[in-house]
């Protein structure tokens, strides 16, 4: 079943928001319906869209493509799965399966339409995010005396579990690198402020980098695949941002600002345009995408 989506370019301001855009780009919307679309994320071919919505009552994984302007489920009608994610080949998706409060990653196949479970062992596991070589996948995972969402590595052809951060704050938001050198992941402050901020460690681990804000609340880093730069989310009581900077956080430009909540930023494959959603009200909640003007 496909659902055809209306398709517009909104440039400077949005009719619905006091929204501001940086000079140099435009943003088009890619959803417009009464939902919640989260997650959204580029296939490697820049082709096709995946995301997580509520159209069909429960969450559930859909592709969009934006050349036909239609989207279409993936044929798991009676599962919660969600935070899906494109294996670097393109051939399959690894998604967020709900049982109950638990937590599992799957792997689906696009070509024969079934899936498997991704790690086999006795801990929750979410929100995945694969190195270049699909060979080590990040993702937030539990064991059953943990309290709070840890950042773990698994190395699928070795079986081999890490886990990389202490059970003092939830992580989320799993993102390599393109050279696979480095992982950024949100977490928030132990200080009873609980406000977020973006760590960025070394693949085997050790700390490189913070991006803080004396002001905002930072999350959600998206790294672009062809500049040493990222993209990534302030947020204050009244505004969001869409925010780029170099890696370490330095040179920050914001290329779009909003009084509604931004979250999820996506590079696209080509480093040209920015996926990100925005939430329109309580029941609403659209996928757009930041376009460069420049070459």
């Amino acid at each position: 079943m496909k659902f055809r989506l209306t398709l517009f370019s909104i440039l400077l301001i949005f009719k619905f928001v006091n929204g501001q855009i940086s000079e140099g780009y435009h943003i088009k919307q890619l959803t417009n319906h009464p939902h919640i679309d989260s997650n959204p994320q580029w296939s490697p071919d820049g082709k096709n869209i995946s995301f997580d919505s509520d159209i069909n009552h429960g969450k559930q994984v859909y592709v969009l493509n934006p050349d036909s302007n239609t989207i279409s489920p993936l044929p798991i009608d009676s599962l919660t799965i969600d935070f899906a994610v494109w294996g670097p080949g393109g051939d399959f998706l690894v998604a967020t399966m709900h049982d109950g409060p638990n937590k599992q990653l799957v792997k689906y196949s696009l070509q024969s339409n079934d899936y498997l479970k991704l790690i086999n062992r006795k801990i929750q596991s979410s929100e995945a995010s694969f190195n270049p070589s699909a060979k080590i996948v990040a993702f937030i995972g539990k064991t059953e005396t943990d309290q709070n969402w840890r950042l773990f590595t698994y190395d699928i052809k070795y079986d081999n579990l890490n886990n990389f951060t202490q059970p003092s704050s939830d992580c989320h938001f799993p993102r390599w690198s393109p050279k696979g050198d480095y992982i950024s992941y949100t977490t928030s402050k132990s200080d009873g402020s609980k406000k977020r901020f973006i760590q960025i460690i070394n693949w085997y681990g050790a700390n490189f980098q913070q991006i803080t804000d004396s002001v905002l609340d930072i999350h959600d880093a998206s790294w672009s695949p062809v500049r040493s730069k990222i993209a990534f989310v302030g947020t204050s009581a009244d505004s969001s941002y869409l925010i780029v900077s170099h890696k370490d956080g330095t040179n920050r430009e914001i290329v779009f600002r909003s009084e509604l909540l931004l979250n999820a930023p996506c590079w696209s494959p080509d480093g040209k345009s920015i996926l990100f959603t925005m939430r329109i009200d309580e029941q609403q909640q659209n996928i757009f995408q930041l376009i460069s003007d420049w070459d």
